[in-house]
């Protein structure tokens, strides 16, 4: 059976309830995540091995109602029926919902990311092969050098302060164009992140004389 196709996308959970269902390893990994994104973290399970801070822990086995109001939902334990139980409940509601090891049930799939400060790339292969996407995630981390989160974070300051003090579209789009453009990547990847910043600097003068 193929992959499906997928629409990538980046969700703002920060402040909203989320739900994972399961006390192993998938699970600590799930919450985890939740919690570096913000959001407020619900297991239900009879057993967890850790609890951070902030973690709502119901120690007993999933019920459907469990998922009500969930943002977005995980199933991680070890027996498929409760996990179908939980895609189905979650169906029912209209809820994103994920299932280890049981791609036909989810509605989105987790990929592999690497971070570097507002820099977030995700490598996925449709549920075909988590493992192959982790390879894959730890070869372009490696590609990926440091400089490019700072970079990112200026290229967001002058984004945002142009929106403020160029009026013209036209303007600001052939700036921006500019600031992510390859002569920009090239100082910092040949002469480090202060020959890429002054060249913002330059780029920024230019557009607003």
């Amino acid at each position: 059976m193929p992959s499906p196709r997928l629409y990538p996308v980046s969700m703002r959970l920060e402040g909203r309830p989320c739900l994972v269902v399961g006390g192993g390893e998938v699970a600590v990994r799930k919450v985890r995540g939740l919690l570096a994104a913000g959001a407020r973290v619900r297991v239900v399970s009879p057993a967890f091995p850790r609890r951070p801070a902030g973690l709502v822990w119901a120690r007993r086995r999933f019920r459907a109602a469990d998922v009500r109001g969930a943002a977005l939902v995980f199933a991680c334990t070890d027996d498929p029926a409760t996990n179908r139980r939980v895609a189905l409940a979650c169906r029912a509601r209209a809820i994103p919902v994920n299932v280890a090891d049981a791609p036909d049930l989810c509605s989105f799939q987790v990929p592999s990311v690497v971070r570097r400060g507002p820099l977030l790339l995700s490598i996925s292969t449709g549920g075909a092969s988590p493992a192959l996407a982790r390879r894959l995630r730890s070869r372009v981390a490696r590609l990926l050098a440091e400089g490019y989160a700072a970079l990112a974070a200026e290229i967001g300051r002058l984004r945002r302060r142009a929106l403020r003090e160029l009026p013209d579209p036209a303007t600001r789009r052939r700036l921006l164009q500019r600031l992510a453009g390859a002569g920009v990547l090239a100082q910092l990847e040949r002469r480090g992140l202060p020959a890429a910043r002054r060249t913002l600097a330059r780029l920024w003068s230019e557009a607003v004389r």
